[in-house]
């Protein structure tokens, strides 16, 4: 069982903001956010197993999630090859985004199946641990308005039909 204590910090919830806070983990799952520093659950620790960390006064905040990202860091999700998205997934994680959607651009319909079929099959072996996850993905086109194609090549906008959505 791993656990951790971080305390110290302005702690962020969806409830609003603790000045000075902690927040309690085992086994990756938050048991307890409160005030002050869980000194309890601390002087009851004789193993010392628990990990505390002092966040000396800086803020804790909650990961972040991005739910329409193209890819960063030289990597371009529909490119989606299992290292590039590895690469990308854990610069994500060193900046605080924790899950992502991967997204996808207006381009022809072999390059939008490889790039679907790439992210899907990283997506199933992924590390989550170690890297921000992909939680999903972001299909923007090809189904869009002719009329507002923004940055989308417009070659490739088409009409949707239920058959290519499945």
């Amino acid at each position: 069982m791993s656990e951790l204590i971080i305390y110290n910090g302005k702690v962020y919830t969806e409830d609003g903001k603790i000045d000075n806070g902690y927040i309690h983990v085992k086994d990756g799952q938050i048991v307890a956010i409160g005030e002050g520093d869980d000194k309890a659950a601390i002087d009851n620790d004789t193993t010392n197993k628990i990990q505390v960390i002092d966040a000396k006064g800086h803020h804790v905040l909650p990961g972040f999630i991005d739910i329409h990202i193209h890819g960063g860091y030289g990597q371009d999700a529909m490119d989606g090859s299992y290292d590039g998205l590895k690469y990308l997934s854990e610069n994500l994680l060193s900046e605080g985004t924790t899950s992502y959607l991967a997204t996808t651009m207006t381009q022809s319909t072999d390059k939008i199946d490889k790039a679907l079929t790439n992210i899907a099959k990283y997506e199933a072996e992924q590390d989550v641990h170690n890297a921000a996850e992909i939680v999903g993905i972001h299909l923007e086109g090809p189904f869009i308005s002719e009329n507002k194609v923004g940055a989308q090549h417009p070659q490739y906008v088409v009409r949707p039909f239920i058959d290519k959505i499945k």
